[in-house]
Formats: structure tokens, C-alpha cells, sequence
């Protein structure tokens, strides 16, 4: 049997967490959104592209292709550049809508020095002129 082995009830009476949860907590320490620290603006910058405005533009893609998929291109007549709007697929999908501008302003709420938050604005304009607001 080894000698130098330590007990492990020894090791959590001294140290009661491990050095990785300590470097862990130290990481989170600096992503306040009121710092400007690379550790900050990098996890601001992640945790707003792949978690709120990720979300909310699949959401709002999902409307744009319904919309889509429901048009009928006329080709006796000009065509349209745009996809014309249509209100009863955009009133059938507004719980999408209304989760897409949930997600996009949490993004701009919680995140605010990160590099997303124009585009979150630009996401929930873009909702708005869906429901023609």
C-alpha cells in the first residue's frame, strides 16, 4: 500500500470545493455586464448570440417560412420583389412572434456590452413590421 495517499475525508475537510469550481467562480466574477473585460465581453458576446438572439431568429424565421410557403406567385402580373405579408399566417404564428421579441430584448436586458444588441433591435423591428406595428 502507498504511503503518501491522502484520505479523501482529509482533503474535503480542508479544501470543502475543488480548485475548479473556485476558477470557475472567479470566471463568472468577471462577466458582470457592467464590466469591460475580455472574460466579459466574451461570455456577453457568446451567451447572447447562441442563446437569446439564436432562438428568437429561428422563431421568426419560422414565420417568414410560412409565410412564404403559403404564397402563389401570380406570373399573369408583375412579380413582387418582396413576399407579400399575409395577417391570418402572421395572427395564427403570433405566440412565435411574441417569443421572438421575448428572447431578442432578453438579449438586449441582460447583455448589454456585448456586440448582439443591434441586431436583437433590429430583429424586434423587424417582428414589429411583421405584426404591423
Amino acid at each position: 500500500m502507498n504511503k503518501h495517499i491522502i484520505p479523501v475525508a482529509l482533503i474535503t475537510k480542508r479544501y470543502p470545493y475543488s480548485p475548479g469550481f473556485w476558477i470557475v467562480i472567479w470566471l463568472l466574477a468577471g462577466c458582470s455586464s457592467e464590466k469591460d473585460t475580455l472574460v466579459s465581453k466574451t461570455y456577453h458576446n457568446i451567451t447572447a448570440h447562441y442563446n437569446a438572439y439564436f432562438y428568437a431568429n429561428q422563431r421568426l424565421k419560422e414565420v417568414q417560412e410560412a409565410i412564404e410557403t403559403s404564397f402563389q406567385p401570380n406570373y399573369d402580373k408583375i412579380l413582387d420583389v418582396f413576399t407579400p405579408i399575409d395577417t391570418t399566417i402572421v395572427s395564427s404564428n403570433q405566440d412565435k412572434l411574441d417569443d421572438a421579441i421575448k428572447k431578442a430584448a432578453a438579449a438586449i436586458q441582460f447583455h448589454k456590452n456585448s456586440a448582439w444588441v443591434d441586431d436583437s433591435y433590429v430583429l424586434i423591428g423587424k417582428v414589429k413590421f411583421y405584426q404591423g406595428k
